[in-house]
């Protein structure tokens, strides 16, 4: 997979799983289940997360949505994705959701992005009333 880019964001010759075309992944396929949950049977799906950041309580914000939060997060800190995020100084987690698939992620990233910004304040205060970080309570 190539580095920096998601992979829904890459072109299906970049996502290639083997040298045969047959085996070509396309963004347009399911994603693959995670296996080995208790008694390495079951399938579960990926989760995707739809994450508020904020610089400071009531400060600059930034909402996004990722397949793999823990790494966005890193990536956000790093500096290396999203002008905004670096400009402003936008690293705290302070909200995240948990949701089953990337069009139901996108929605809620929309959503959210709509929101009057009191209503954004409410919705973390409603979980996070301190604005800490929530880093550390990303499952997975």
């Amino acid at each position: 997979m190539t580095r920096g880019l998601s992979r829904w964001e890459q072109t299906p010759q970049q996502v290639r799983g083997s040298d045969s075309p047959s085996e070509l992944r396309t963004q347009s396929q399911p994603r693959p289940a995670r296996r080995g949950l208790l008694d390495g049977t079951q399938e579960k799906p990926l989760p995707y997360f739809v994450y508020i950041l904020a610089a400071r309580p009531h400060g600059a914000i930034y909402i996004g949505k990722a397949d793999n939060l823990r790494t966005r997060i890193e990536q956000h800190r790093a500096g290396g994705v999203a002008a905004h995020t670096k400009k402003y100084g936008i690293y705290t987690l302070v909200y995240f959701e948990v949701l089953e698939t990337l069009e139901t992620a996108y929605l809620r990233e929309r959503k959210l992005k709509r929101w009057r910004r009191v209503w954004k304040d409410d919705l973390i205060a409603s979980v996070n009333p301190e604005w800490r970080d929530l880093s550390a309570e990303i499952p997975l």
